[in-house]
Order: structure tokens, then C-alpha cells, then sequence
């Protein structure tokens, strides 16, 4: 059932709104396909999920005009992240990537600002509203790109070493958590969403451009993925976001956890050792005995 309503994107009056998924459907199909039992929210474990966020942002013309850009980027970018890990290729792309990427910061700074602790300094709120207004009219094609808001995509996988004090979830966060957020500091302000092992960074503040190497999208073509290089600040705050998913899971309610536990005993040996959850937890306890 639609409800009329403005549009957020195109901001015509009076339009059947669409429930539109802020986290693409065709990550949580991924997270399903790919999942021993139920998922499960990454901050309250004891709380089952079907599916990702959705709200009644769109019009039906502009939820058709971010779909377009979704299906390529799931094909092309996504779908070979996700089956290959060893010798992974950088993926060509083309005017879809940033498209896409751009969508995704646009939504996610509409979902941050909908929560109840969005907070921010007013150097990082203006720039919020800039990057947002950007962000809308690039989508629409009124500007030929989205300026100094930038977006910048990381492809990662199970660390095979750590050198430092590492979280004992952080291959299970890095592969196949999903989110939202919006890192800030004094001096910045991103759009951050997980999407399992391709994340996209959007620059709504950010003083250090430079020290983001090999991971910025370009309007016409480029490469994702190979070399990339990014702050030091970043690698703290993935290991901080994995820390907290262990975190919520540690305090799961026996109730559920005996639920996991049953899913786990009742599953197909064959089809457990070969999942990408397995492989996750696999990673985690490998790294914890240093091997």
C-alpha cells in the first residue's frame, strides 16, 4: 500500500510514495542465500530480521531511476566480490558506479538523520545539507558530478594476518555485517554504509582527501578494487564497529542463543563447512591463534 506524499529525490507534491529499501534488496538476499540459519540484527542478536530497512522516500519514477544503477553494480561489482576471494581482479566499471555509490550516501545521510542521536557540530550539519542537496541533483543529472562529495569504495575480505590488537569478530564484520552510519570527528564527516565486503564512503566533510588512494569512483569508468589505501582512523573504526557486533552477540539471551545452537547441530555438515558463515568464524579463531 503507497502513500501520497513528497518525493525526496525529484520533490514533487502529491506522488504515490514507494517503500524503498535504504540497503539494497540484493544485499540481504546475498546475507539469506549465503546464511547457515536466521539473521540477525548486528546490534541486538536476540532480534531476528527479514529484511532491510525500508521508508516511504521515493516516487515510483525515482525508485525505477535508482534501480537502474543497482543492477549493474549487484552483477558486476557485488556478485564477483562475493564469490571470488583469492586473485580477485579490479572490476571495470562505468557511469552506473558512481551513480549507484551516490545513491546509497544520499540514502544513508537521509536514514542518519532520521535517528535519534543524530548530533552533529554545525560545520558538520551545513556541510550535511550540502553534500545532501549535491548528492540529489547529481542523481537527477542537474550536476555533472558531486564535487568535493566525493565517493570512495572499499572491497574487503577475512584479514589473513593482524599485526595489532584486532577484534575476535572482525572477519565475520568485515564479510558479512551490514549498516549505516555517519563517522564524524572534529574535522570530518562520512556517509558509511556496509554492504557485507563492498563498503561505500561518502565525503560529506573531509580534511585529508589525499590519504584515500585507490578507492574514489570517477564519473565515466575506473576500476574497483586492487591496491587501496585508507586512514588509519578508518581501520579503528571497523575494528570498533566489529568489537560492538561482538558485543550484541555476547549478550544474546539464552533462549536464543540455544535457537543458534539447534540451527547449527540440525544443518547439513557439508553445507555448514562450506559457507561463508563458517568460513567467517573459521577466519576469526585463526587469527586469534595467530596462525
Amino acid at each position: 500500500m503507497s502513500i501520497a506524499g513528497t518525493c525526496k529525490l525529484c520533490r514533487r507534491d502529491g506522488v504515490a510514495l514507494r517503500k524503498s529499501h535504504v540497503i539494497p534488496n540484493f544485499v540481504i538476499q546475498w546475507m539469506r542465500d549465503s546464511s547457515v540459519g536466521f539473521l540477525r540484527d548486528g546490534t541486538n542478536a536476540d532480534r531476528r530480521i527479514q529484511d532491510g530497512p525500508k521508508f516511504p522516500w521515493l516516487c515510483d519514477d525515482c525508485e525505477q531511476r535508482l534501480s537502474a544503477w543497482e543492477n549493474p553494480f549487484a552483477e558486476k561489482v557485488f556478485s564477483y566480490v562475493h564469490k571470488t576471494s583469492e586473485k580477485q581482479e579490479p572490476i571495470p566499471y562505468g557511469p552506473w558506479a558512481l551513480k549507484f555509490a551516490v545513491s546509497i550516501s544520499w540514502r544513508a545521510l537521509l536514514f542518519s538523520k532520521q535517528q535519534p542521536d543524530y548530533d552533529l557540530t554545525a560545520e558538520n550539519a551545513a556541510a550535511a545539507g550540502r553534500a545532501q542537496e549535491r548528492w540529489r541533483r547529481f542523481l537527477l543529472d542537474e550536476e555533472p558530478h558531486p564535487g568535493p562529495f566525493e565517493q570512495h569504495v572499499l572491497c574487503v575480505d577475512a584479514p589473513l594476518s593482524a599485526s595489532g590488537p584486532i577484534s575476535p569478530f572482525m572477519s565475520r564484520y568485515l564479510t558479512r555485517a551490514i549498516g549505516l552510519d555517519l563517522p564524524t570527528s572534529p574535522t570530518s564527516c562520512l556517509t558509511y554504509a556496509k554492504l557485507c565486503r563492498v563498503i561505500i564512503f561518502g565525503f560529506v566533510r573531509e580534511s585529508e582527501p589525499r590519504k584515500w588512494r585507490g578507492t574514489k569512483l570517477h564519473v565515466n569508468k575506473g576500476l574497483i578494487g586492487g591496491m587501496a589505501h585508507v586512514p588509519g582512523a578508518i581501520l579503528h573504526y571497523l575494528n570498533e564497529k566489529a568489537s560492538e557486533v561482538g558485543a550484541a552477540v555476547a549478550g544474546m539471551s539464552p533462549r536464543q542463543s540455544g535457537k543458534v545452537a539447534d540451527v547449527i547441530r540440525n544443518a547439513d555438515p557439508e553445507k555448514l563447512l562450506a559457507s561463508e558463515a563458517f568460513r567467517a568464524i573459521a577466519s576469526d579463531f585463526a587469527l586469534r591463534r595467530g596462525e
